[in-house]
């Protein structure tokens, strides 16, 4: 064998050991990958689980401030009932019946 055939025979050997040892690499590299998908789909199902819990917390506070908005109507406006009379400008004389009337009934 020539000088260059056995120089071209180590190469090829050297390529094809890290040939061989890119490819166990790569096959590591997808296990660890599927590794990590696996274990992500695994944490799928706590998220969707804190998803639901946040979405039903979410909405008890908008129905907790719908509750608050209404009762501070409620309270406006009983409010606005109370004050109405006095708006509207009712004497008190008006409500009660005249005194005269009573006491000459009486005296008959």
């Amino acid at each position: 064998m020539s000088y260059f055939n056995i120089k071209k025979q180590a190469a090829l050997q050297e390529i094809s050991m890290e040939m061989n040892t890119l490819l166990s690499n790569l096959e590591d590299l997808n296990g660890y990958l599927k590794d990590s998908v696996a274990l992500g789909q695994q944490f799928k199902n706590i998220s969707s689980l804190w998803n639901t819990f946040y979405d039903c917390e979410l909405q008890m506070r908008e129905v907790v401030e719908g509750a608050k908005d209404r009762v501070k109507k409620l309270d406006e406006s009983s409010e606005e009932a109370v004050k109405i009379p006095r708006q509207e400008g009712v004497d008190q004389e008006e409500q009660q019946p005249p005194q005269e009337n009573n006491s000459q009934t009486a005296s008959r």
